[in-house]
């Protein structure tokens, strides 16, 4: 699917991606991790990945089988590698500031978590056992 990068378009996202897991009959705690990081992700590129206001597309590739669900993300938005962020300060929660807790939470829950720049196009691929 393609989306352009507006909030909005995030709702659709999600609706369209629990349709097709339901479809394929992907046990609820496998679709609620990858509809949490999906969201996370996708906000994320939004509100960081473009230096203009035009619209964008951001690309969402799934594909499963009967041990995975695999999502990949491509949008042309600035250079961002999430796997060089920093894990979080382990600080008691009334002094953090927002951000940066989204990116760990992500890395944590999938099984796998990659990215690569290729012809100035983030690609970032996340995904979930189904077993």
């Amino acid at each position: 699917m393609v989306i352009k990068n507006s909030h909005e378009e995030v709702s659709r996202a999600i609706y369209e991606f629990i349709n097709f897991c339901n479809e394929q009959s992907i046990a609820l705690s496998t679709i609620y991790k990858l509809r949490l990081a999906m969201e996370e992700i996708l906000v994320n590129a939004i509100n960081y990945s473009f230096l203009d206001k035009n619209l964008h597309d951001i690309h969402i590739k799934i594909t499963y089988d009967a041990e995975r669900v695999c999502i990949e993300f491509l949008d042309d938005g600035i250079e961002f590698n999430p796997l060089t962020a920093p894990e979080p300060k382990d600080i008691p929660l009334d002094e953090r500031i927002p951000g940066g807790i989204g990116i760990y939470l992500v890395k944590t829950m999938m099984d796998t978590f990659e990215y690569k720049r290729s012809n100035e196009k983030n690609i970032l691929t996340i995904s979930k056992k189904t077993t």
